[in-house]
């Protein structure tokens, strides 16, 4: 399944693999990309984000300094400097992998991406009025807290886009 043709195919299976058999998918990971057999930049991807997610033995700390811009990225917490917008202008649409829906184009951050620009004003004015967002928990304690929790979301989103428009690329301020 790792070698299927259709790219959110061998990236289900790898997040698979990796449940199933983790030192299996691990070796097949750091294992030379040129070696016969040795996944595709989507299946290693892949691996690299379901291995991540359930943490362990320092891989993390082996992925960052992996030939794949993507899986560097993955396997840093925290992305400082110059390196960062490389990484992410090499990754390109691969950053989030096919199927995801997330992408990166160099510029999206600083500038008003046309797609996201109208939900912009509808953002701010939930976080501003702390829209009731309708969930049914069963706990009107619990619901309340959901709604802050959300609502405080909102807001520190809106903060980190307004924060990365006020520094802009070549300001020093790449790493907000």
């Amino acid at each position: 399944m790792l070698d299927d043709p259709d790219p959110p195919v061998r990236r289900a299976a790898a997040w698979l693999f990796a449940v199933a058999d983790r030192a299996g998918a691990e070796q097949l990971l750091t294992a030379p990309v040129d070696q016969l057999g040795a996944p595709d930049p989507v299946a290693r991807l892949a691996l690299a984000e379901a291995l991540l997610v359930r943490g362990g033995d320092g891989l993390a700390e082996r992925l960052r300094t992996d030939a794949d811009p993507a899986v560097r990225l993955r396997a840093t917490p925290a992305p400082e400097g110059e390196a960062v917008l490389e990484d992410l202008d090499a990754a390109g649409t691969r950053i989030g992998g096919p199927g995801s829906g997330v992408t990166w184009r160099i510029g999206t951050v600083w500038g008003d991406d046309p797609a996201a620009a109208p939900a912009l004003p509808t953002l701010r004015a939930a976080a501003e009025q702390s829209v009731r967002v309708p969930t049914y928990l069963g706990d009107r304690d619990e619901e309340m807290h959901e709604d802050e929790r959300l609502t405080a979301a909102v807001r520190n989103t809106l903060r980190r886009i307004d924060g990365l428009r006020r520094k802009g690329p070549g300001s020093g301020g790449e790493t907000a």
